[in-house]
């Protein structure tokens, strides 16, 4: 009995033997796992049906030619965009201005967002709406004026996500990062303001006020 068990635990050696180096040809534990692998890839942030809300809040340097006075400018806003695969569309309010004016610019945008590389977004986008424009009096105590302007405009986005800031300190959001936005606007009406004087200097100097914009934000992103 003993003879006859020799040779099958020898065969069983060799079969054992041979599984083990077939194992270890390349590309073998490839074509082993990719049954185990097919389907489980999560699609990406473009993917045709995905949905997500974006959120911007823009800081950064503007200039307004939209006054004869100084185009010098601070820009800040928030603009909200929901997103479904490649194309985004939202409301935004953005807000400037320099020592002697400013300015409101409220609206809609819309446009492609990209994903070009897992960590990174592209946005191109148009833009139109009002634009609220202001100029201040010179005399203190008196009143400036105000016009509001139908506006078009553009920008692009840049963004890169990053993991510096956790999801649950951000309301959960599923991705956040930070980027650079590069945009222009033109008013497409002017009107005429007249910030207030002393009487005793006359009718107050009429200003033309409408133009366009320029603006170089940096941007925190959130995405749920």
């Amino acid at each position: 009995m003993v003879a006859l068990l020799r040779p099958a635990s020898a065969v069983s050696a060799q079969l054992a033997a041979a599984l083990l180096w077939a194992a270890a040809l390349p590309g073998s534990e490839a074509a082993a796992a990719e049954p185990l692998l097919a389907g489980t890839a999560a699609p990406g942030p473009g993917a045709a049906d995905d949905w997500s809300v974006l959120v911007h809040i823009t800081v950064g340097k503007g200039w307004e030619w939209v006054t004869p006075r100084p185009p010098d400018a601070i820009a800040a806003g928030v603009e909200l965009l929901v997103r479904k695969g490649a194309f985004a569309a939202g409301p935004f309010l953005d807000g400037g201005g320099g020592s002697s004016h400013d300015s409101g610019w409220y609206g809609v945008a819309a446009g492609a967002v990209l994903d070009p590389l897992p960590w990174a977004r592209l946005e191109l986008l148009a833009e139109g709406g009002l634009h609220d424009v202001g100029v201040e009096s010179a005399y203190a105590g008196l009143p400036g004026d105000r016009a509001s302007l139908a506006f078009l405009g553009a920008r692009a986005g840049l963004y890169a996500y990053t993991q510096l800031m956790p999801s649950a300190a951000l309301a959960w959001a599923k991705r956040s990062g930070f980027g650079l936005q590069v945009g222009g606007r033109v008013d497409l009406a002017h009107a005429t303001l007249r910030a207030g004087v002393p009487p005793e200097l006359g009718q107050p100097v009429p200003e033309r006020a409408g133009g366009g914009a320029l603006a170089i934000t940096f941007v925190l992103v959130l995405e749920w």
